[in-house]
């Protein structure tokens, strides 16, 4: 994780000097629907601030006026921006207030627009980073980025006329709230990890390189462990560490980027790492500019591993046609370097034309055309005549002389093919900017590799329009269940693995369930096939009944009959359960990894 909260005291700094009194003129939204960008202007200047929600992006940008107007516009995000009527009713409000929700890491920029008073709350919470319009007098969401309902999360929903309700706070000490004596407290608690692991561990907001800048600054060594540490240096550790926080508190900051040797970004600092060599800092004024060079560096790496990728499969794909092909025209050379054999056994078939009777598939003959006259075996076409079999083969004959120098030309011409797309693929391996691969990519156009209008991205993955319902058992594994038929042939012949186990109450109509393993070999538990059961029997005509017969297999044994309407399936190998037509006390919760059951990266 690289923006902290932290990160998000120091950056409100910043908002406000950029943002505050000014109108929001226009919102745009990314055709992925991750970005949000909120063009904003007062009398004196234009600007805009960006939210980002991708799960490894996420962020704040605040852009200038020539970032907004330059011809290319958010290039820097690298993407195609449109109006957008999801938070309408934010346009054309006046900025007033921009605060930090309990030091977490979320913004809140309050607005007045005419008499309603709105404000926005920008989550920058890793996977689950949301942005939601809310109404200031009564918290009631107008409008969110991304809906979170009961399956997503037990702790909280959020949706457009639902009260809103914060993430679960952090179970971290507040650094700005702590004094001396508890610091003391919580070393001698923690008296057995290491410098490092107290830091980051112990205090929310505080990262990797603030630990070490700490740790530094007190002359501890990154590994010491705090029970080694003298009455002395656990003096100096607090006295630096009050210190930096002050120096936060009062945005006294020298933000920059670490990189690693090969010159990509890997983090961010607060302060100059004296400890870290010179070739591997960029240094900025502004913490809101290195956030977006930082940013840009890491979209670029990753837009060219993946640009990269892509050529390297259609080359290597393209290598195998080549190399398979290579192949072929070997065995075809082989065979055309042999042509005068194929003369020979016309000539041999021809003079023995009256003594071989039709219906073989191979004879032997002596060679009259060797002084030896050894004996040759000639395979034959049986539905052919002697005289016909002797025609083909002296029709093979000639083909294969004529076709001899077209083969050594093909063959060649392959080979030289070969190692031109080898080379290609080593060039492509060493290029390290995304203006590099322009070379590579007009080779692949004159060459017709790719077509002209195609663009060098990742596939996007076809929506499916089935969203079947999902539910956990007491171990954790995912339990489908279809909505209608279409959805039960969906869930059974395309989405399960073979491996996976199928449900369905006995008897009468009801939708497919498939209870997910969570390996090939590894076998649910017995608690897990009931609670699947039961809930197969509560989505069937026997939800009603106080017990109901349910039937499982293995997905490979259920089969579909040729021709047969949607969810209707053969079954073999079934075994069958009586249970209690039921649901688990709750749906499942997909993303519940944090406190409360909210996922926070």
């Amino acid at each position: 994780m690289v923006i902290s909260s932290i990160y998000i005291f120091c950056l409100i700094q910043e908002l406000r000097q950029n943002l505050l009194g000014k109108k929001i003129t226009r919102i745009l939204l990314s055709e992925d629907k991750k970005d949000v960008l909120f063009l904003t202007q007062d009398k004196k200047e234009r600007n805009a601030f960006l939210f980002c929600s991708h799960p490894d992006f996420f962020r704040i940008e605040i852009l200038d006026e020539k970032e907004i107007q330059s011809p290319d516009a958010y290039a820097s995000l690298r993407k195609d921006f449109a109006p957008t009527n999801l938070f309408k009713q934010a346009e054309f409000s006046l900025i007033q207030k921009i605060e930090q929700m309990n030091f977490d890491r979320i913004v809140k920029i309050f607005c007045i627009k005419r008499t309603e008073e709105i404000e926005l709350v920008l989550e920058l919470t890793g996977r689950n980073s949301n942005l939601i319009l809310k109404r200031f007098k009564d918290n009631v969401i107008l409008n969110c980025l991304k809906k979170i309902d009961p399956q997503k999360s037990r702790y909280r929903q959020i949706e457009v006329g639902l009260k809103y309700k914060p993430p679960p706070p952090h179970k971290k000490k507040n650094p700005f709230e702590l004094e001396k004596e508890g610091f003391f407290k919580l070393l001698k608690k923690e008296k057995e990890n290491d410098i490092l692991f107290f830091l980051i561990n112990n205090f929310n907001g505080i990262d990797l390189n603030l630990a070490k800048t700490i740790s530094f600054d007190s002359s501890i060594k990154f590994e010491s462990k705090i029970k080694d540490l003298t009455s002395e240096l656990k003096r100096f550790l607090w006295e630096n560490f009050f210190k930096k926080i002050k120096e936060i508190s009062n945005y006294k900051i020298s933000p920059q980027i670490i990189l690693d040797k090969n010159k990509n970004p890997i983090s961010l600092s607060l302060f100059d790492l004296p400890f870290v060599p010179d070739q591997k800092k960029i240094r900025f004024s502004k913490l809101n500019l290195a956030i977006k060079k930082f940013f840009f560096l890491k979209i670029e790496k990753e837009k060219l591993k993946e640009q990269k990728k892509y050529l390297s499969t259609i080359i290597q794909k393209n290598i195998s046609k080549l190399k398979k092909r290579e192949k072929n025209l070997k065995k075809d050379l082989k065979e055309a370097e042999n042509y005068e054999l194929y003369k020979k056994f016309g000539g041999l078939l021809l003079f023995y034309k009256n003594q071989i009777k039709k219906g073989k598939e191979k004879i032997i003959l002596k060679d009259i055309f060797e002084e030896g006259q050894r004996e040759v075996e000639i395979k034959l076409n049986p539905i052919l005549s002697p005289l016909r079999n002797a025609q083909a083969y002296f029709k093979k004959y000639k083909k294969l002389k004529g076709g001899l120098k077209i083969i050594k030309k093909r063959k060649e011409k392959t080979r030289k093919e070969v190692l031109i797309l080898e080379k290609l693929l080593f060039d492509l391996n060493k290029k390290e900017k995304l203006s590099e691969l322009e070379d590579i990519k007009n080779v692949f156009l004159k060459s017709g590799l790719i077509r002209k209008k195609e663009k060098i991205k990742k596939k996007k993955k076809k929506k499916t329009p089935y969203s079947p319902r999902e539910f956990l058992t007491s171990d954790g594994l995912k339990v489908l269940v279809g909505k209608n038929n279409k959805e039960n042939d969906y869930l059974t012949f395309h989405l399960a693995k073979s491996y996976d186990l199928w449900f369905h109450a006995q008897d009468v109509s009801g939708s497919h369930v498939i209870l997910k393993k969570q390996n090939k070999d590894k076998s649910p538990s017995k608690s897990s096939i009931t609670e699947t059961a039961k809930i197969a029997a509560y989505f069937s005509r026997a939800k009603k009944s106080s017990k109901a017969p349910v039937i499982f297999t293995l997905i490979k044994y259920v089969k579909k009959p040729k021709g047969a309407k949607p969810g209707l399936v053969f079954v073999q190998k079934e075994k069958t359960i009586i249970v209690s037509p039921s649901l688990p006390l709750s749906p499942s919760p997909l993303v519940q990894r944090g406190p409360g059951g909210e996922d926070r990266k």
